[in-house]
């Protein structure tokens, strides 16, 4: 396939209609919410701008009262913003169209691999290099772009009425009612208030990071690494997921070992309500029969063993009786009811991960023996990535302390160790295995850190990777 040439100039189409009806409809919620004359000052500056006399819009400007000033400001944030999503959209419309077309996207994982072809890399060269593959995307912790959830949900609802717009079926009553709703949620940016009236907590930038993996990140990820996986069968998980939010205690005065231990378990509260969500949604739809098709004995043992660890909780291994011959959806509601227990922490819990993927590979494996080769590699396959990739703890999280905190804040530091020892045996290392050292000028710092692993109950195999920069570097 051809890789995709520049956008022909009828290819903006699309976007100047959706940039004009975000437009206009900005314009409705302005009169509506502030009055003619708002919506008057916001036009002749817009068309003084447009014909580039910026000495006169600043003549504009100037002229009106110091509170509208600030409304007509927030009209032109708004109107960007909305912009910028006409925008986004119409790069993921053009990648779809490419797609229809059977066109190569550039910056997309066809191109790479179109290149690598070009150059001549074999498929053996090919697999022997994604074994040294390891690409970590990291949040970081800042304050001041911890955007209100209600803003970005707004933008999200924007975005997902413009495709819909999209559909070349639709009506005009359909058209009418998408619009009624893009003025809706216009309205709702517009009477939202972007700046919070208190300085954000730690628990609000917890709570950002994650609507993230929530919102995108849980979907996009598994389907990047099955489309990886499908150039390069078997190949090792290409990316992995860190954050510094809730543990960079030498960026944020407010961190400390109680906002680390706040985010490892709103993450993990956040990834079981997914998983349980999703287990359920499997149950519900696979009614494979054993009327019809044979089972592994491991599957069978498998459940025995789940209903003996669920019994005498009110009944929770009698869930969906109905569902004997259908091991498949028994085995997946018993699933279901052990992430419920693991969320909540009470009997019949997993007590790790590996358990969970373990139970994944029972009904994966016993499908793929009995002609539930299809079945397996859907949405199931998709859970099994999205477990692989983000586990129970979602992201790993890195901590931060100033080398002066070693001796300064001896008991935080030590609380913190607590944590990290207490997140390792909950996760495994892999959750949280590098501890960062700020303002180090010499190895004793490094020494004092490894020192004080043994006190948190930390092996030496778990000691977290410890690495040090000095006041003069950027963190990183």
């Amino acid at each position: 396939m051809p890789v995709a040439p520049p956008s022909a100039p009828d290819s903006q189409g699309p976007l100047r209609r959706d940039v004009r009806l975000l437009g206009a409809l900005l314009g409705h919620v302005i009169r509506e919410q502030e009055g003619q004359a708002l919506f008057d000052a916001e036009e002749r500056v817009r068309q003084t701008s447009r014909a580039g006399d910026f000495e006169a819009v600043k003549a504009i400007v100037a002229a009106l009262p110091v509170d509208e000033q600030g409304r007509l400001v927030r009209a032109f944030s708004l109107y960007f913003q909305l912009a910028n999503l006409a925008e986004q959209h119409h790069r993921i419309r053009r990648r779809r169209q490419y797609a229809v077309e059977r066109r190569v996207a550039s910056e997309s994982l066809d191109a790479a691999f179109r290149e690598l072809e070009v150059a001549g890399v074999t498929d053996s060269q090919l697999r022997d290099a994604a074994r040294r593959v390891s690409l970590e995307l990291v949040l970081t912790a800042h304050p001041t772009e911890a955007t209100r959830r209600t803003v970005l949900t707004a933008q999200l609802q924007i975005s997902e009425l413009l495709h819909r717009l999209d559909d070349p079926q639709l009506s005009e009553p359909g058209k009418r009612d998408i619009e009624d709703a893009l003025a809706e949620q216009i309205t709702t940016l517009w009477q939202t208030d972007e700046t919070r009236t208190k300085r954000p907590r730690v628990v609000d930038e917890i709570r950002h990071g994650l609507w993230f993996f929530e919102q995108s990140l849980f979907d996009v990820a598994p389907a990047l690494v099955g489309d990886y996986r499908r150039r390069i069968p078997g190949a090792p998980l290409p990316l992995r997921f860190g954050s510094w939010i809730g543990g960079d205690q030498d960026g944020n005065p407010n961190a400390g070992p109680a906002t680390l231990r706040a985010a490892a378990d709103r993450a993990r509260e956040l990834v079981l309500r997914r998983y349980a969500d999703e287990v359920r949604e499997l149950a519900r739809t696979m009614g494979v029969s054993r009327a019809l098709v044979d089972v592994n004995e491991a599957l069978l043992t498998s459940i025995a063993a789940d209903e003996q660890r669920l019994a005498g909780l009110g009944g929770a291994a009698d869930i969906n009786a109905s569902a004997d011959d259908e091991p498949y959806r028994r085995k997946l509601w018993l699933m279901y009811q052990r992430l419920i227990q693991t969320a909540e922490g009470e009997k019949g819990a997993y007590g790790h991960v590996h358990e969970f993927v373990a139970d994944l590979e029972v009904i994966d494996a016993s499908l793929r023996a009995h002609r539930g080769e299809r079945i397996a590699n859907g949405r199931l396959a998709a859970l099994r990535r999205r477990v692989e990739l983000f586990g129970f703890h979602v992201a790993k999280l890195d901590v931060r302390v100033h080398a002066r905190d070693l001796t300064a804040q001896v008991d935080r530091v030590r609380e913190t160790l607590n944590v990290v020892a207490d997140l390792q045996r909950q996760h495994g290392p892999a959750a949280c295995d590098t501890l960062i050292l700020s303002g180090t000028t010499g190895p004793e710092p490094v020494i004092t850190a490894v020192g004080r692993a043994p006190e948190a109950g930390l092996t030496m195999s778990g000691v977290p990777q410890i690495e040090s920069i000095d006041d003069h570097q950027p963190p990183g």
